[in-house]
């Protein structure tokens, strides 16, 4: 009789649960908030346009990576009522008491798996959403007094003290209510990693999250990714028709 072998433990199932889209989304999203925090608070990014004359100043920068921002936005917006699975706002957004239920919960012991946000992440990911909205739809009606004054693209259509009352408003918003979501968020998925041991992290770069021993593959459907491109370029004509507003 041939012996048979112990084959070990089996490899940990890795299951996708994020689409291209919503990682995309993600780090740009990343990305571009950072280059608002740099063209916003610190500064140092003017230039000229390589091999013309044409100078692009750093709240010309500032306005660029606002638009993009509020593009992101409306984009996942609207992947959230057509996008995949794990992407839309029905299957991730709870009441009060299913959210407190599962804050609550967090603090007893291992806490449940979620293929795509848990409760209180869904509620979290609305909060940040609407929160960028207003931000970035504030943007549009603000001006700067530095050097190279800067207008948004909708200035235009409210009066001069009116936008300025929008831009105080701009600044504060970013101030208290941006920047604490943002520290809120890089804690929340620390303590996920480090206390929790689920990484949620890793899983927002590869689209996949290993399968906890016992649980059940999740049943997942992921859109298209032609969709979510067609959703990309009308959302950017969007963002360009805003842009030039004034001129058309």
């Amino acid at each position: 009789m041939a012996d048979t072998q112990d084959s070990g433990p089996s490899a940990p199932l890795m299951v996708k649960v994020w689409d291209i889209w919503v990682r995309l989304f993600h780090w740009f999203l990343v990305a571009f908030i950072a280059l608002s925090y740099l063209t916003g608070e610190i500064g140092g990014l003017d230039f000229t346009v390589p091999g013309t004359d044409r100078f692009i100043s750093n709240m010309n920068v500032h306005v660029l990576s606002g638009i993009t921002i509020l593009g992101l936005v409306t984009f996942r917006i609207i992947w959230g009522f057509a996008g995949s699975t794990t992407a839309r706002f029905r299957n991730f957004l709870n009441g009060p008491s299913v959210i407190l239920g599962y804050a609550k919960s967090i603090l007893k012991g291992p806490v449940a798996f979620f293929a795509g946000h848990n409760p209180a992440g869904g509620a979290v990911v609305m909060i940040i959403l609407a929160a960028l909205f207003v931000q970035g739809g504030s943007g549009l009606f603000s001006q700067d007094d530095s050097f190279f004054a800067t207008k948004g693209p909708l200035a235009f259509l409210v009066t001069d003290e009116t936008s300025k009352e929008v831009t105080g408003f701009h600044k504060q918003w970013w101030e208290y209510a941006i920047v604490t979501l943002i520290v809120l968020h890089i804690v929340a998925n620390l303590f996920y990693w480090l206390i929790k041991k689920q990484d949620l992290i890793v899983a927002m770069f590869t689209g996949h999250r290993r399968l906890p021993d016992g649980e059940s593959e999740p049943k997942l459907s992921f859109a298209k990714t032609g969709l979510g491109l067609a959703i990309a370029v009308g959302v950017a004509v969007l963002m360009w028709l805003i842009m030039n507003a004034e001129a058309l």
